[in-house]
């Protein structure tokens, strides 16, 4: 579809004469067989203009001019047929879903005269052209459930499951109504695609009964019924506006084709093709399908050329210029007549029902409701698409509220009608509800906070809070006329009590409601937890400290603390009561040889706990450093080795190598890998590598962390990092 010639203010010709409302005939011009189906889905009324037979119309004066203008002497040509071309079906395809189809949005470059979202896109739907063209991609979705068909142009999906097209529209398959003049669609007439396009299954009934879609290579700058729009800049009388409705000359001889084309030359013969788009001259539409025979297709409709084909005049026909109705036997299509019931008051909250049911329609039948909200608070309509639709009726003030709806009601003709009723919603006070939360267990001595936020009020609101104590050791209420007071436990003693309180609620219209719940005061002494410190690694002399600071307990807290020595060659402590006493490492015969402590707490109510903790006395000072001796890093990997060297007098225990990944060199970051290493005698070396695969490391830096742990005790501990930039 083109839309790069668009209709712009009063350039807008309209060829169909739009001064009178009703148009009238003394004689039949068509009749209407039953209408199309997809899935059992009309398409469209049987009364549609698509849907019309125009075999015994009169020839437009300009057939000639239109026929020179397309191509006396080019062949038709099927847009359509079996299997693939350049990778996608050969024709416009359509999906067919339930009315439980979930919805995606969707956006336009042409909002202004699309038809707004969300539409039910399927996933993965049925693309023209394929998921990967670039041509038109019209999406076209069959709501069989609710009778709607949607369509979209220039079709892409976004992220998140939504979409945009270039344009879209939305058409009730039960209703004749024509979207609004001067409008687009997916197509650049202004017209459902869907209708116009042939089917194989229209091929095996024996019958096409609709008109086919066709494109022309040049349109004039005008629409004419059903049309609503156009796509050009020319405006000689030669070239056929957009609607323009052509058939297949009764006289042309159909014998030497195939029965499959037969069928379809005859629906051409009395159904004929609508002009729908720019395009091939005499390309006509369909839908792919697998039964359709290409060869026959291309060879026997190439046979048929522009010449066999005229333009006819299908004014007669029109109902209502915004209606695709077509006149049969020379009715006139009367509009419906819209009832939205009787005025009603209700009480808020009410569930209320609105009746449509008894708007009339004399002649075709009323094709769809619409019910929408005038003024007053807004509601949610159950179905806003049916003859009776319900809403809950809204809290409202002391005073009332009115609300206003309308009823619109649509006959397959395209005809409307609307009327309005009101709703007036009175207030009715409902009492609250009071919820004084639910019922706790406490230790004396706490906060307690009582909570009457769940109380609730429907309407007016709740006005005031008062809390009352009914039992139990009385306390002193923090806030009693508020929804979160609080109180502090008493002291109960080892079996505990039980308090009551009550809470009364009171709404705006004095109305009250009371709920009452329980704290259950207890006295649990728990044990202290004893902590004695980290084990340590030290040297002959050094002035060692304990550290049971660590050590908590959680309610009537430590009372004291006590450590022993367990193990090893006896040392005196500065003070064996204290949290934290020294003492100065003895003289060993045996490197490495440890001093054990034991910690005891107490708390106030004389129950205790242990922890023990371990000093390792080490003669000589071991000093553990490194240097890189390899480096290499190649985009995603990094290796490395580096020499740990014992630059002290004194051997080193176990201990582990870290390596980090770091910005700056200094602080390390994410850790790529480490190694143990179980002793390094004095003086000796050691080579520990890592290997780590990430990308995008360069100009970043390593850091080599040695005892990382701290699991040794170093004469120097400041030459333990080392710092390398990654390449």
């Amino acid at each position: 579809m083109r839309k790069d010639m668009q209709a712009s203010g009063s350039l807008i010709v309209l060829l169909v004469s739009l001064t009178m409302t009703v148009i009238a005939f003394a004689i039949p011009v068509a009749t209407h067989a039953a209408a199309p189906a997809i899935s059992g889905c009309p398409i469209f009324p049987a009364d549609n203009v698509w849907n019309t037979p125009i075999d015994t119309m009169q020839v437009d004066t300009n057939s000639s001019a239109y026929i020179s203008t397309i191509g006396a002497n080019t062949g038709v040509h099927p847009d359509f047929g079996s299997g693939l071309w350049d990778g996608g079906p050969i024709g416009i395809p359509y999906n067919v879903v339930p009315g439980t189809q979930p919805k995606v949005a969707i956006g336009f470059d042409y909002a202004d005269e699309s038809d707004p979202g969300p539409y039910p896109i399927p996933p993965n739907p049925l693309i023209e052209g394929g998921s990967q063209s670039t041509g038109d991609r019209h999406v076209l979705v069959i709501d069989s459930d609710n009778a709607l068909l949607y369509e979209t142009w220039s079709t892409y999906p976004k992220s998140g499951g939504t979409w945009h097209a270039g344009s879209g529209a939305v058409f009730n398959l039960r209703s004749n109504a024509l979207r609004p003049a001067q409008w687009t669609s997916s197509d650049a007439a202004g017209l459902p695609v869907l209708a116009g396009l042939l089917r194989y299954d229209d091929v095996a009934s024996g019958e096409v009964t609709h008109a086919v879609r066709f494109t022309a290579p040049q349109t004039r700058q005008a629409y004419i019924w059903p049309a609503r729009h156009y796509a050009s800049s020319l405006t000689a009388v030669k070239y056929p506006p957009m609607g323009q409705r052509f058939r297949l000359k009764a006289s042309f001889d159909i014998s030497t084709f195939s029965a499959q084309t037969q069928v379809i030359l005859r629906g051409l013969k009395k159904y004929g093709m609508i002009l729908a788009d720019n395009g091939s001259s005499w390309f006509i539409s369909g839908a792919p399908d697998s039964r359709w025979n290409n060869d026959v297709l291309v060879g026997e409709l190439s046979r048929v050329k522009g010449s066999d084909f005229e333009a006819i005049d299908e004014s007669p026909l029109i109902v209502s210029p915004d209606s695709a109705q077509a006149c049969s036997n020379g009715t006139t299509n009367l509009p419906p007549n819209a009832d939205a019931g009787p005025d009603q008051s209700v009480d808020a909250g009410a569930l209320v029902t609105l009746n449509g049911s008894n708007s009339t329609d004399t002649d075709d039948g009323i094709a769809s409701y619409r019910w929408t909200q005038i003024s007053g608070t807004r509601v949610v309509l159950s179905n806003s698409s049916a003859a009776s639709t319900t809403f809950k009726a809204p809290e409202v003030g002391t005073s009332g509220e009115a609300l206003t709806f309308s009823l619109t009601v649509t006959d397959r003709g395209g005809l409307q009608s609307t009327d309005t009723c009101i709703v007036n919603v009175a207030w009715a006070n409902a009492p609250p509800t009071a919820n004084a939360g639910p019922d706790q267990t406490v230790p004396e001595g706490s906060v307690v906070t009582l909570n009457g936020s769940g109380s609730t009020d429907p309407d007016d609101g709740i006005a005031s809070y008062s809390w009352k104590q009914t039992g139990g050791i009385s306390v002193a209420l923090q806030g009693s006329g508020t929804d979160h007071p609080s109180f502090t436990a008493p002291d109960v003693g080892q079996g505990g009590r039980t308090l009551t309180f009550e809470l009364t609620v009171t709404d705006v219209g004095g109305l009250k409601s009371a709920d009452s719940c329980i704290v259950n005061v207890g006295w649990v002494d728990a044990p202290p937890v004893a902590n004695a410190g980290s084990n340590q690694n030290v040297y002959v002399g050094q002035t060692v400290k304990l550290d049971g600071s660590g050590s908590t307990d959680p309610d009537d807290g430590i009372a004291s603390y006590l450590w022993t020595q367990t193990s090893g060659p006896p040392v005196k402590l500065s003070g064996a009561k204290a949290i934290a006493p020294t003492f100065k490492a003895p003289a060993m015969t045996q490197d490495g040889t440890a001093l054990g402590f034991l910690l005891t707490v107490k708390d106030r109510s004389g129950l205790s706990s242990t922890a023990r903790c371990a000093i390792y006395v080490y003669k000589k000072h071991p000093d553990l450093t490194g240097s890189w001796t390899a480096f290499g890093y190649t985009n995603p990997k990094l290796t490395g080795t580096l020499q740990v060297r014992n630059a002290g007098n004194g051997n080193a225990g176990q201990f582990t190598t870290s390596f980090y990944l770091s910005a700056d060199g200094v602080s390390p970051g994410q850790l790529i890998g480490k190694h143990t290493v179980t002793s390094l005698k004095a003086g000796a070396r050691l080579n520990v590598g890592f290997s780590h695969s990430q990308a995008g490391l360069s100009k970043q830096y390593i850091v080599a962390v040695i005892d990382s742990g701290r699991q040794v005790a170093e004469s120097l501990e400041s030459n333990n990092a080392i710092s390398r930039v990654i390449p």
